[in-house]
């Protein structure tokens, strides 16, 4: 299944996220699991989007970076991989 030609909801971004590090190693030789570090924010490329509605305007693209907090989002499994389904109104900032 590929992305191309999908739709989503109008106030949705489909967000693809790059690989995250597993583990961190630190100088002194302890590994520090990935899970054990807290984010206060994700990154990631816009991949669909939706249109946008009346009331709340889409000004994102498709190719965008975004800037999201990790608890406004919903995970989705397809065959093309793990995506992030972010409402438009739940992105801190784009570039």
């Amino acid at each position: 299944m590929s992305l191309e030609g999908k739709k989503i909801l109008p106030t949705k971004l489909l967000i693809e996220e790059p690989p995250k590090e597993k583990e961190e190693v630190r100088n002194s030789g302890i590994i520090v699991p990935k899970a054990v570090t807290k984010e206060l924010s994700s990154t990631g490329i816009v991949r669909i989007t939706g249109g946008g509605s009346e009331k709340i305007p889409n000004p994102v693209p498709v190719g965008a970076h975004v800037m999201y907090s990790p608890h406004a989002i919903s995970r989705v499994f397809t065959e093309d991989g793990e995506f992030v389904l972010l409402d438009i109104r739940d992105t801190l900032l784009y570039w």
